[in-house]
């Protein structure tokens, strides 16, 4: 049986590239098959995360004083 703390681990640890299946099973001592087996959603905490694109452009930045931060215009 695999405790909760070892789960837990296991999918703090998991979305870390860096960090192999085998390598975070061998840690945890447990077999790769046992974190396949108790951790349904392992390919997807294992799959690259890609970013949101952010909404908005440098056009629509307001800076902290509430005003336009936006592209700095120099007057002729």
């Amino acid at each position: 049986m695999v405790s909760p703390d070892i789960l837990r681990a296991a999918r703090d640890t998991l979305p870390n590239p860096e960090n192999s299946v085998e390598t975070i099973a061998k840690l945890l001592g447990v077999s790769v098959g046992t974190l396949y087996n108790h951790i349904p959603d392992l390919k997807e905490l294992r799959a690259p995360r890609i970013p949101a694109p952010l909404e908005g452009t440098a056009d629509d930045a307001v800076d902290p004083d509430g005003r336009d931060a936006g592209p700095q215009r120099q007057e002729p």
